[in-house]
């Protein structure tokens, strides 16, 4: 099968409750601190300030009535590849019950946990050393139930200003090439979870960046934004018995 389901991850718990409700178990590095994980910027990193073998980070998801978190993903640029990645949870700090472990690679760590709603939930570096990380999403991940519109679209699109002088133009590229991806799914029921998805994406993912699963058999995961408002069109073929959903979907991949 050449594509998937594509999935979103619109919670960004830790961004929820702010970096104040987060703690590390050793200090942090001078102006490289926690809030650096929550900003929605890859790239700016969270360092620790010294070596050691049991560095944690643990958010008190106090603020929340009954969190619900299935996933743990951390963006390229870390230093963690080879490290073993431990999650825990519980309703006391620090929190103890394992819910996921994972081997870090040197792109993307994507790590399902079992889905739990406790108040404390710990991300331990299973190894001895100096680490750093940037964006550290805690959430609930949404996958589709049925496959997208089968002529979605991928372009590649690099942010640029174009300058006219009598003489000549100018390019001026300001960033990497960006993903775009034009999707529809066809044919939602009011009572669909599917619908549940996009009618919230519609709202979440105009400002806010979300983590969305590319819809390919073995999928990638990226940071996304909608470019554009999500467009809803009515699509059953007799509205006066029933009423079903198209929706499109302008997704852009976000600067790390």
């Amino acid at each position: 099968m050449p594509y998937g389901n594509p999935a979103y991850m619109w919670d960004h718990l830790g961004a929820s409750i702010g970096a104040a409700a987060i703690s590390t178990k050793y200090a942090t590095a001078a102006g490289f601190g926690k809030e650096r994980l929550i900003d929605y910027q890859g790239a700016r990193l969270m360092k620790f300030a010294g070596s050691q073998a049991d560095h944690d980070i643990e958010f008190d998801l106090n603020a929340f009535e009954g969190p619900i978190y299935d996933r743990v993903v951390i963006p390229n640029g870390h230093n963690l590849s080879t490290k073993t990645i431990r999650v825990y949870a519980g309703d006391t700090s620090p929190a103890a019950t394992e819910i996921g472990s994972v081997v870090a690679t040197a792109g993307w760590i994507d790590l399902a946990v079992t889905l739990s709603t406790n108040r404390y939930v710990r991300v331990l570096i299973d190894a001895t050393g100096t680490w750093e990380l940037g964006e550290l999403w805690i959430g609930r991940r949404y996958q589709t139930e049925t496959g997208i519109a089968r002529d979605w679209q991928e372009p590649l699109r690099t942010p640029s200003v174009e300058i006219e002088f009598p003489s000549r133009e100018a390019v001026m590229l300001l960033a990497a090439p960006r993903r775009r991806y034009l999707i529809e799914h066809q044919g939602l029921s009011d009572a669909s979870g599917d619908e549940f998805i996009y009618r919230e994406l519609s709202v979440r993912a105009r400002a806010t960046p979300i983590l969305f699963w590319t819809p390919r058999a073995s999928p990638s995961v990226l940071i996304a934004r909608l470019e554009e408002d999500a467009e809803k069109t009515q699509d059953h073929p007799q509205p006066a018995s029933a009423l079903s959903w198209t929706y499109g979907l302008h997704l852009r991949e976000q600067a790390l």
